[in-house]
């Protein structure tokens, strides 16, 4: 029996998945849609497909988020989702169905009920052997930073659904927290923004590209873009002009919180870790890092340098995709 060995990556947003010696194999938004029958609840769409039937559907079909701010909230329709991207990459010519194994990435802070469900929806799916790692030694590990010495590494992670501090040092977290702080937060905020200053309502896949198009941590961004969205008066289809000024006003409280929840975190280690982390700054990734102006941001309130990296969506995935062929440092960290 053929055995593929792979890292996996439940997100909020996006589902990842690498593959031994073929890299990321897949990412696809983590969204399924069902037909709305009780008795057969037939998957219709998953994944690239099902994302474009948000707000779209027929009344005889559910879409359906099965994870949320980082924790799986409907765990049949995740392991229905997870069984669809494993066969998505299980080779046409295989005679048997492969034998799986899986690196799966979790936030910080999952309770043993909250892992115990990663590892279920797994097994279901068909995974017969996981390992759990947390999603900042993932990206620490994807970042290249040297984790297995003592000399200590800041780590931040802002996603679809959490954000993740980590001081990350000799294999393990020395401090750390996660907020439930990401970019869907930041859609929802828009969404709310623009119906209580416009009376439109808009949907989350326009909030999406408005956040996309000119949200940014700049002061005085002169940025707009036009929305269409339904007049919550009327009744009826209408066009609005949304400014970048405006819309920082609405998600800067959330990036006072990361800040803050840096702060404290820092605030909790020796001193001799604080100079580390002052030496070498502070290490951003996620989704949600490449919004205009947030580095910036963050060194003005830190004094840190932050260090940036090309394809930041990418970083714990291929992080915890390293460990698949380094058993000895996987075993350094999950012991």
């Amino acid at each position: 029996m053929a055995t593929l060995e792979l890292a996996i990556e439940l997100g909020t947003c996006n589902t990842a998945i690498y593959m031994l010696g073929h890299g990321v194999v897949l990412y696809e938004p983590s969204i399924v849609a069902f037909s709305n029958d009780v008795k057969q609840k037939k998957i219709k769409a998953v994944g690239l497909q099902a994302i474009q039937m948000v707000g779209k559907s027929p009344v005889d079909t559910a879409v359906v988020n099965p994870i949320s701010e980082g924790l799986i909230i409907d765990e049949d329709a995740c392991v229905r989702m997870l069984k669809v991207f494993l066969k998505k990459l299980t080779p046409k010519e295989l005679i048997f169905n492969p034998k799986f194994k899986a690196i799966l990435c979790v936030p910080m802070g999952l309770s043993s009920i909250e892992r115990r469900c990663f590892e279920s929806v797994c097994l279901k799916a068909g995974i017969s052997e996981i390992s759990l790692i947390e999603s900042a030694l993932a990206s620490a590990i994807g970042l290249d930073l040297p984790v297995t010495n003592a000399n200590c590494n800041l780590v931040v992670n802002c996603g679809g659904g959490k954000t993740d501090i980590a001081v990350v040092s000799m294999c393990k977290i020395v401090e750390g927290c996660s907020l439930n702080i990401g970019g869907n937060m930041l859609d929802l905020a828009i969404i709310d923004f623009i119906l209580g200053k416009y009376n439109v309502r808009v949907g989350k896949q326009s909030a999406k590209k408005i956040k996309h198009d000119i949200v940014s941590l700049y002061q005085n961004d002169s940025s707009q873009t036009q929305i269409l969205g339904a007049d919550i008066k009327e009744r009826t289809p209408v066009e609005a002009t949304v400014n970048a000024e405006d819309l920082l006003d609405c998600i800067m409280p959330y990036f006072d919180k990361i800040v803050e929840g840096i702060k404290i975190v820092l605030s909790k280690c020796n001193p001799e870790v604080v100079a580390d982390i002052k030496l070498v700054g502070l290490n951003l990734c996620g989704g949600l890092s490449q919004l205009p102006g947030i580095d910036e941001m963050l060194k003005k309130n830190l004094g840190l340098n932050i260090n940036q990296v090309d394809n930041p969506s990418f970083v714990s995935i291929s992080g915890a995709g390293k460990l698949i062929a380094d058993k000895k440092l996987l075993k350094d960290i999950i012991e």
